[in-house]
């Protein structure tokens, strides 16, 4: 009977070794996973971060940190194919000279996704094209004004300023 235990024993030592070799092979394996997607996300590649989780899903989606990462992943890609869309919008908006609009889109997309140094260059961009705008206005009101000063036009002066 005794021979039966430690047997038994022996056999349950086993089953516990490669167990815990399994549990080190599948965190060892994890670690790497979540490294190499943080890294893609470091240097901004999306795109691969997204295809790299979605391929490891399968295997590491019960970890929590996977899990948290593989949703950071993906919002970190909506944001940028959104900052994409919205810088798109805004400089044509600009094209335009339709100043509100431009500011409209980037305050749209700076309220779902938080600002950041793009959104500020974008902004940045905005008020020079405005400002350069406002300035031709203002020339080119002056050189009419002086137009119509030389004919002797003063009420048109007036209404032009």
């Amino acid at each position: 009977m005794i021979r039966v235990v430690l047997a038994d024993d022996q056999e349950l030592r086993i089953i516990l070794d490669e167990a815990r070799r399994n549990v080190e092979e599948f965190n060892a394996d994890l670690q790497e996973a979540i490294g190499t997607a943080r890294r893609l996300l470091s240097v901004q590649r999306y795109n691969e971060a997204v295809n790299f989780v979605g391929s490891h899903a399968a295997r590491f989606s019960m970890a929590p940190e996977f899990s948290q990462l593989s949703e950071q992943v993906h919002r970190e890609q909506r944001r940028v194919q959104a900052f994409s869309i919205a810088k798109e919008q805004a400089r044509e908006a600009l094209a335009n000279s339709d100043f509100t609009t431009a500011r409209t889109v980037l305050d749209k997309y700076c309220h779902e996704f938080g600002g950041d140094v793009d959104t500020q260059l974008i902004q940045q961009e905005i008020k020079a094209k405005e400002s350069a705008s406002a300035t031709t206005a203002v020339a080119q009101a002056l050189k009419d004004c002086r137009v119509l000063l030389q004919v002797g036009c003063y009420q048109a002066v007036l209404d032009i300023l």
